[in-house]
């Protein structure tokens, strides 16, 4: 017990004496859901309404269809009380699983879409604080009947006002979120599969 209370003293000595921060981003709310798409635009409500500034999207997609129409699914927070995902293709019943949280402190998010008219292509974005406390998310739509290489691409930010999208091949949108997380601590990555 006398151990354990002497550790706690000497780290918030050593914390207090050297001047150092620590921070934790503080959860207001989360909220999830699970939609069945049928049609090429799917809106969902929210229960509660939120700060999209401060509010993060993560969805995930299941369809038993091999159409790359059908299964690209792009998704958004339209506003402080909605969600919307787009494909380019109707037609197949698809599963998306959906959970937003809502930060009361330590996150920022920025989002919007962007037409990937190039293998390369910059998007401008207001600037982030600390690139390695700040990393994108992105989900995209495109038709087609068949998987190629116009159907990925790679998001990085690659300034603190840039964030950048590299892909085989272009003419397809992108929707993403750019997310400055105070307590995180990001690491990049470039690594090529054959």
């Amino acid at each position: 017990m006398k151990k354990s209370f002497f550790i706690f003293l000497f780290t918030f000595l050593l914390l207090t004496i050297s001047g150092s921060k620590v921070y934790a981003a503080a959860v207001n709310q989360i909220q999830t859901g699970t939609e069945t798409m049928t049609g090429t635009t799917l809106n969902v409500g929210l229960c509660d309404s939120i700060d999209p500034n401060k509010t993060i999207l993560f969805f995930t997609v299941t369809n038993n269809s091999n159409n790359v129409g059908h299964n690209l699914v792009a998704g958004e927070i339209t506003d402080e009380e909605s969600i919307t995902f787009r494909r380019s293709t109707g037609g197949s019943s698809l599963s998306i699983a959906w959970q937003i949280i809502e930060y009361s402190s330590g996150v920022t998010v920025q989002r919007g879409s962007t037409v990937v008219g190039a293998t390369t292509t910059n998007q401008a974005i207001t600037a982030v604080a600390d690139l390695q406390k700040t990393f994108p998310i992105i989900s995209l739509l495109n038709n087609g009947t068949s998987f190629g290489t116009d159907d990925g691409a790679l998001a990085e930010i690659t300034s603190t006002t840039n964030l950048q999208f590299r892909c085989s091949a272009a003419d397809f949108t992108v929707y993403w979120q750019v997310v400055e997380y105070d307590s995180c601590d990001v690491q990049t990555f470039n690594i090529s599969l054959s």
